[in-house]
This record gives structure tokens, C-alpha cells and sequence, in this order.
């Protein structure tokens, strides 16, 4: 759910799609209870009608009210949850229909933008007809649906917004023929009229590493961490976060996060979350490394050439980067000292709060 100058908007995925919805603020002081066209109403009540609330938008007197003023939404907007739908949008294309320009219609699983002003006919959208112009990746009902690459089969695992909703990331997994399946990111941004454009695929480095298993946009939409948690460059499944940068509205790789020297992490990025100039990340399973020091450091051992380490065995490890210009450093590690349980399924952080989820069994109770 994401706040907005004029209510809320409201976004959940399925396989295939993304659907939003909106509503707008109520006034309780402003609550005038159920809609009665006898009363008079001044801008700004709140009213209630058949499950729903609306907002009047003009001063209204008994006079200017009939039966089906409700549905005249000059004076009355509705302000319970709704779908975002264009008001181009005409639904599936019809041969007895005349179009105008700009009209938008949806014809086998593609929509297409009238070009031109034409009485009905038969002139079917296509890639070759000039009367149309297909345009895919675009939200014109209340979903966006983003359309699968050649010869794949396409799904949607999961997404994230920027704190405006001005730009959406979304994990697409394409299946092949064969069952392969290759993770993306592609990046929308939104327009004036409330839709989404992609405008950026960010693939992977190396395919069939999780890559996207988490990521998440800076609090304004500056940079972009996406995770690869079974990458294998540094040892078997010890992982990668990549961080995008935004320049002038394309993401660049700017910078690649591993796992500090003193530990060997498994499956580092299996979830992370960004603030305003910090970056949470967390290991799926951790070993740290921590050296002990006697005598506040004044005792030495061979010259300072001998260590005594403990090891750490946890089932999870936060790493906290802090951003330093446009570099992001490692800060500080945060260990689980329980190891009956898994410091790792989600991270979230909130300015200067941090928040894991522990889901792991203990008395039969998760």
C-alpha cells in the first residue's frame, strides 16, 4: 500500500499480472451517513451508499438530487477501494464499435492505440494494420501484465515500489520449451495518467543463480539492490548483491556487495531491504569469525602473528551497509545467537530500525 497526496494505492500480484486499486481519504468529522437526496450536502461530505463511500464534489441542495445522481461522479467521487482503469481503454475490440484517436483496445492478448478516427469496420488490429499501433507492457485496465519474451512462458514471482509508486520493479521468471527458467528484472515507471511503461530489463550476470531472489529500491528511488544468494564466484553458494544506480531514469551497476573478510557466508542476499542510506542485507547461513582480544589489545602472541578465533556457527547473518557518497560499506554484522532458530526468512528495515523475521520451530510453536 502506498500513501499519496490524494489516498491510498493499493498493489498485489498474481502469476500472471499486477493489479492496483485506489481510494481516497475520509474525513470522519465529515461522515453525513447514509445518502439522502433530501438533504442538502456541501463539498467535502462523506457519504454512504450501498457499500460504498463517496466524497461529494459540489454544494448539492435537494433540488439538484435525483434517483441516479449518485453515479454522476461531478458531485459524487467514490472513495472506497476501485480498480484504476483508463478511461481510453474500450475493452476487447469489436467490428461494430467506431474508435477515435487514442482509443485503446485489447485484441489476442495484446493492446493496440487507434491512431486515426474510423467508423465500425473490419479492419482488425494487427502489427501490420497503420490504423493500430500495438503497444505491450502497459497498464490500460487494472493490471499491468507484462508480456513474455519470444517462445517462453512467463510468470511473475513477486515485485517492489519506490515510496512514491513512480517506479516498479518486477522479478519476471521466463520459462522455455524446456523447462528452463531465467530470471529478469523489469522496471516500470509511471506516467502522468497513472500508467506503466517498462523502460529497463536488468538481467543477470550469470543465469541460474536466484538471481532477484530479493531486491528493493533506495526510499526515493535512487539506487536498486538486487540479490544473487547462490552465486558461486567466491566459493559454493556464498552469493552477490548487485547495486543499480539511477541515472537519468536507467538503472547501471554501479557496484558489487560480498560478504565481509572475516566471515564465509552461504546464500548472502537471501533477503534484503533498503532505507534511506541503508542497505540490510541476510545470509541464508553464516559462519563468523570473531578474534579474541586479551588485555584490551596489549597482549600479544608471536609478534602479533598468532590469533585466537571463536567460530560462530549461525543460522542467519544481517549485514548493515551504510552509504558514503555513492558507495555503500559495510557497517556492522548482526549475529542470531540461537542456532534452533533461522534468522534470515525476511528483513525489513524502517529508519533506524531493523526487523527479521525468526520462523523456526521451538516448543511446536513457529
Amino acid at each position: 500500500i502506498i500513501s499519496t497526496d490524494t489516498g491510498y494505492k493499493l498493489y498485489a500480484a498474481s502469476n500472471y499480472s499486477i493489479e492496483y486499486f485506489e481510494n481516497s481519504p475520509l474525513s470522519e468529522n465529515r461522515f453525513r451517513g447514509n445518502w439522502n437526496r433530501t438533504l442538502s450536502y456541501s463539498v467535502g461530505d462523506i457519504v454512504f451508499h450501498y457499500g460504498k463511500y463517496y466524497e461529494i464534489q459540489q454544494t448539492l441542495t435537494p433540488a439538484d438530487q435525483t434517483d441516479g445522481s449518485i453515479n454522476n461522479l461531478n458531485a459524487f467521487k467514490p472513495t472506497s477501494w476501485r480498480r484504476i482503469i483508463d478511461t481510453n481503454y474500450k475493452g476487447s475490440w469489436q467490428t461494430v464499435h467506431d474508435y477515435r484517436i487514442g482509443d485503446i483496445v485489447e485484441h489476442n492478448d495484446l493492446y493496440y492505440v487507434a491512431q486515426s478516427n474510423f467508423a465500425p469496420n473490419g479492419q482488425a488490429p494487427s502489427a501490420t494494420n497503420a490504423l493500430w499501433v500495438v503497444t505491450s507492457d502497459v497498464a490500460y485496465q487494472n493490471y499491468l501484465k507484462p508480456v513474455a519474451n519470444t517462445g517462453y512462458d512467463v510468470r511473475i514471482d513477486n515485485f517492489v515500489l519506490n515510496n512514491t509508486a513512480t517506479a516498479l520493479a518486477v522479478k519476471v521468471s521466463n520459462i522455455a520449451p524446456d523447462s528452463t527458467v531465467t530470471n529478469e528484472i523489469r522496471i516500470y515507471g509511471s506516467t502522468t495518467s497513472g500508467k506503466y511503461i517498462k523502460s529497463q530489463t536488468i538481467r543477470p550476470p550469470v543465469s541460474g543463480t536466484e538471481f532477484g531472489m530479493s531486491y528493493d529500491f533506495s526510499t526515493d528511488g535512487s539506487f536498486l539492490a538486487i540479490s544473487e544468494p547462490h552465486n558461486s564466484d567466491n566459493g559454493t553458494n556464498v552469493g552477490k548483491v548487485y547495486l543499480y544506480t539511477n541515472t537519468n531514469g536507467t538503472y547501471e551497476l554501479t557496484q558489487t556487495l560480498e560478504p565481509p573478510k572475516n566471515s564465509v557466508s552461504l546464500n548472502f542476499g537471501y533477503s534484503l531491504s533498503f532505507s534511506d542510506n541503508v542497505l540490510s542485507i541476510a545470509s541464508f547461513a553464516g559462519i563468523v569469525l570473531t578474534t579474541t582480544i586479551f588485555d584490551a589489545d596489549e597482549t600479544l602472541f608471536d609478534l602479533d602473528q598468532t590469533e585466537f578465533q571463536k567460530v560462530n556457527y549461525d543460522p542467519g547473518v544481517i549485514y548493515v551497509y551504510e552509504q558514503v557518497k555513492n558507495k555503500f560499506i559495510f557497517a556492522e554484522s548482526i549475529p542470531y545467537d540461537n542456532v534452533t532458530k533461522e534468522l534470515r526468512e525476511q528483513v525489513l528495515i524502517n529508519a533506524n530500525h531493523i526487523y527479521v523475521g525468526v520462523p523456526a520451530k521451538e516448543n511446536n510453536v513457529y
